[in-house]
Order: C-alpha cells, then structure tokens, then sequence
C-alpha cells in the first residue's frame, strides 16, 4: 500500500495526512425499541396519508412492533420517527434492524428503511418478491429505483423471510455514492452507482425511519426488534445556531390575559414550493421577564387548530422552514390567540419582577428537547390575575441544516 502501509488497508485515505491509520468509530443519531408500547412521543402513524393522534393499526406485542396496513383494499399504514436524522457530509451512513414477515407471499406492499413519501432507501417486499430501493425526488417527480434481490441467493444463504432476520443498509451517500443492502450481515445487493450516475442518488439524506404495509389484497402482519441508524464516524453535530428575540426598542411586548402567547414557533410541515420539510430543531436556550409577577409556561402541540391567528399572520425565519408570531407585534385590532386546552404543557415556573429568568433545555448532554416538522412551541407569560404586563422571552436553538 501506499506510504507503506500495511496490505489490509483498502486505499491511501484510510490513513491521514501523516501515515497514520484512521479509526471508524459509529454513532447512533436515532434508535427505538417497542418493549411495553410504541412511544408517543418518538413516533406517529399515518392512516391513508393522514396523521393520526394515536395508534390504530401500529402495536406493540411481546415486545414487537406489530404492523398491518388496514382491513380495505389499498389502505396504507406507516409509522415513522418524527426525528428526521441527518446524513453528516463525508461519513457514512448505517440502518439496522430485525424482522419477521408474516406470510412473505402476501398479496401486499411491505416497506422498511429510512424514507419519506419524496427519498429514501428501504427494503420493500412486494407480492412475495424482495427489492432493494432508493427513492428520489427530481424536477417534482418522485421515483422509486427497484432492484430485485436475487432468490437464488437467498436461498443459498437459507434465508426464510417469515422467520426472524436483520437486515441493514449501509450507505456513502456523498450524492453519488453506492447503497449495499444486507440480511444476516451478508450482502445482497450493491447499486454500484459510484461513477455512473448524472444526478444525485437520492436529493434528501435527512430521513425518518419508518416502516410501511399497504394492502393489496393481504393484511399480513410485520414484526420488528429494535432499530437503529448511525452516522459511521461522524459526531451527531453540525447544527446552525439560531434565535428568537422580541423585536421592539425596549424589548418587551404588552402582554395581558391568561395564558398569553408571548411567542409561537412553528416547524412547518411542508415548505412554500410543497416539498416536505426534515429539518429538525433542537432548543438551547429560554430567558423570559416580565415587569411583574407572573408565571412562564411552555406548551407543546401538533394541533394547528390550538393556534387562531386573527389579525396576526406567520412570520419566516431564516430560509423559511421555521415560521413565528409575536403576540400583537406590529400591533393589531384582535391579536393572535391560544386554547392552551389543545397543547400539552411541558415547563412552568414562576416569574419575579424586572429579573431575567433562563432555563438550559440541553441537560448535560443526556437528553434535548426538539422541535421536530409540524411541532409548536407555545411561550406565555400570565401576569398573576391575568391583569396587563410587559415582557418577553427569547428562544435559543440549533437548526439541523
């Protein structure tokens, strides 16, 4: 090998700049295990396209996640992580998990990888037949590129889909790199893109996990273990730093009522020209104050309905994947309002008079809370009695850019 290197290396770059050998270490960005249920607060399932509260073909069974797609013909069940993890530029990327299949044959379209309705890379079985794709999005057209995964391989390698088996999927991406799909950690399928492709492989490496069961005739169940996905090499960072502050001279807003929504962020859905957004949010820091003594609550919702915008419309931030609103700022006829009835409320503390208050919402690196596509974050601040007061507060965060 070069620089005199030892033979097992595979090419000069496995070493740096002074000969000395890299080491790949991986990092898990997301991962889930369905022991006593599906955690509500790290996924949700989608019936027909639309988002449902709960779960009603998704469950949790002896420890599995359990999935069929709907009792009529062409119904479609997915459940995906809200958390969309981001490929890191120049590592590679690593999804894991394990499965059974009940009745591989089915008449039905059984998914699982890491995709959305517009990218994706996944496993698909269809009609008893097994593919590896990777789906992508150009010019406003969506494509699914299929290659079958050859039966006389696995039958060679003895592979029973309806027994239990782990399956991975391991990718460069970079844009033009190659995908190679594995079950049993064995490969059974390489793209062997790299060097021959005239656009990029895939246009959005921040994907959900998910999993998805159409029926086509079949209702068979899926049964999966744990999942993961893990950036080899990479460090889970790369955030952009951002902030929400009150844009008056004196930087307070004249806030009254109860409840009163100082602030509302909102990490859009979807984005102007259509596409759905991934971009997740994660919060650094909340100051709030007031001129009296009051009380600062955050609340969470994924309810549009919670929020009436009245005279007040949305406001971007930066390149428009987050929105906000300001309550009564610029000053209107009927501010924006909040049924608080709607959101879970997350955080409470009392406020004391003309004293800055902050609260760190990173907790030593052991957890973080985000504010991940379709999410609100409800700020308010209620002077005791719900009487006038002047305040404000300002939202710190990383945007996963």
């Amino acid at each position: 090998m070069a620089r005199g290197q030892s033979g097992h290396l595979k090419n000069d770059l496995d070493i740096d700049a002074w000969g000395r050998q890299k080491a790949v270490i991986d990092k898990s960005l997301f991962s889930g295990m369905f022991t006593f249920n599906i955690p509500i607060s790290k996924w949700y399932e989608k019936l027909n396209g639309v988002e449902q509260a709960g779960f009603t073909n998704c469950s949790s069974v002896d420890g599995a996640l359990e999935i069929i797609p709907g009792a009529t013909l062409d119904d479609s069940t997915i459940l995906r992580s809200y958390a969309n993890p981001r490929y890191e530029p120049n590592r590679g990327v690593l999804y894991s998990t394990a499965v059974i299949i009940e009745n591989p044959s089915a008449t039905q379209i059984r998914r699982f990888g890491t995709f959305t309705e517009e990218a994706g890379a996944f496993f698909e079985l269809e009609n008893g037949v097994l593919y590896a794709v990777v789906r992508s999005t150009v010019s406003s057209v969506t494509s699914d590129t299929r290659f079958p995964i050859n039966t006389n391989l696995l039958s060679k390698m003895g592979i029973d889909l309806s027994k239990g088996n782990v399956f991975d999927i391991q990718y460069q991406w970079r844009g033009v790199g190659n995908y190679v799909f594995f079950i049993q950690l064995q490969e059974v399928f390489n793209t062997g893109w790299l060097g021959t492709l005239t656009t990029l492989s895939m246009f959005n490496p921040a994907l959900p996990i998910a999993f998805e069961s159409i029926n086509k005739g079949d209702a068979d169940k899926m049964k999966f273990g744990c999942v993961d996905v893990s950036t080899e090499g990479g460090n889970g960072n790369g955030s952009t730093y951002g902030s929400l502050a009150p844009p008056t001279a004196t930087a307070d807003l004249s806030l009254s009522g109860i409840d009163c929504p100082v602030l509302i962020a909102h990490n859009k859905s979807t984005l102007a020209d259509g596409r759905i957004n991934t971009r997740d949010i994660t919060a650094l820091l909340l100051t709030a104050w007031s001129d009296a003594k009051g009380v600062l609550k955050v609340h969470y919702t994924r309810d549009a309905t919670a929020i009436t915008l009245n005279d007040q419309s949305w406001a971007d931030y930066g390149d428009g994947h987050l929105e906000y609103i300001w309550y009564d700022y610029p000053n209107v006829t009927t501010a924006v309002s909040f049924d608080s009835t709607k959101a879970a409320q997350t955080f409470a503390c009392r406020l004391i008079p003309n004293v800055t208050y902050e609260t760190d919402p990173v907790f030593g690196e052991k957890t973080e809370i985000a504010l991940f596509p379709g999410d609100y974050l409800i700020f308010t601040i209620q002077k005791d009695g719900g009487g006038p007061a002047n305040g404000g507060v300002t939202f710190e965060f990383m945007e996963k850019i």
